[in-house]
C-alpha cells in the first residue's frame, strides 16, 4: 500500500474510534488534522488536481462496487457481525443517521425492505485506490427506504465505511466531489494550503515592518 494510503487509513481509524456524530461536521475536523500533521508526506499531486482516476479505474469501478455490495447485502442478510465485508481492524465503520454501531452485531434495517438499488454515483480517488459510491434503496412499492454511502479500499474488495441515512436523516452525506483517499481531504487540503500562504505573507508583512522602522 502506498504511504498515502496508509496515512487515508488514519483518517479513517479515527472515524472509527470517534463518538457518533454527524459524517458531514466530524468528516472535516479528522481529515483537516491528517491534512495539517502528515501533509508533507503525502504527494501534493493527489489533491491539487494533477492526479485524476485512470481510465481503468473508471471503467472497472461499477464492477467493483457491485461485487462489494452484493457481498455485503449477502452478509448481512444471514448475520450481524459484518467484519467480512466491512473495513478492517481499527478501521471501519457502519452508522445510521450519523450513528456509529458496532459491526460485530448489526442489523441493517433497509435489507429485509429493498426490491432495488439505485446506484446514483461513483467516483474513483484521484490515486485509484478508492471507490465512493451512493445507492439509494427503494420498496417493492417504489418508496424509498434511504441511502447508502460506502467508500470502498478496491483491493481489499469491501467497503471501509458504510453510511446508511433514513429519508428521516437530519444530516445527509458530504457532496460528491473529487478525493484522494477519503471524501472532503481534497477540500481540507486546500484550506490547509490556503492557511500556510496566508500565515507565511502575514509574516513577511510583519517583517518587513518592522523593518521600516
Amino acid at each position: 500500500m502506498h504511504k498515502s494510503a496508509l496515512l487515508g487509513a488514519v483518517a479513517l481509524a479515527a472515524l472509527a474510534a470517534a463518538p457518533a456524530v454527524s459524517q458531514s461536521s466530524f468528516m472535516a475536523d479528522v481529515i483537516g488534522q491528517a491534512v495539517a500533521g502528515y501533509g508533507s508526506g503525502r504527494p501534493n499531486a493527489c489533491y491539487d488536481g494533477r492526479w485524476t482516476p485512470s481510465a481503468e479505474s473508471i471503467a472497472k469501478g461499477p464492477e467493483r462496487v457491485e461485487a462489494a455490495m452484493a457481498n455485503y447485502r449477502q452478509v448481512a442478510s444471514i448475520g450481524t457481525d459484518l467484519r467480512k465485508v466491512i473495513g478492517s481492524e481499527g478501521v471501519r465503520r457502519w452508522q445510521i443517521d450519523g450513528q456509529q454501531q458496532d459491526v460485530r452485531a448489526v442489523r441493517d434495517p433497509f435489507l429485509p425492505k429493498i426490491a432495488r438499488l439505485e446506484r446514483l454515483f461513483i467516483t474513483s480517488g484521484n490515486e485509484n485506490a478508492y471507490y465512493r459510491v451512493q445507492w439509494r434503496a427503494y420498496a417493492a412499492d417504489e418508496t424509498e427506504i434511504g441511502i447508502y454511502d460506502a467508500l470502498m479500499f478496491w483491493r481489499s474488495k469491501k467497503f471501509m465505511s458504510l453510511d446508511l441515512y433514513t429519508p428521516q436523516a437530519t444530516d445527509m452525506p458530504v457532496a460528491n466531489t473529487p478525493f484522494c483517499e477519503t471524501p472532503g481531504d481534497v477540500e481540507a487540503w486546500q484550506e490547509a494550503k490556503a492557511k500556510r500562504e496566508a500565515e507565511k505573507a502575514a509574516k513577511r508583512a510583519a517583517k518587513a515592518a518592522s523593518q521600516g522602522n
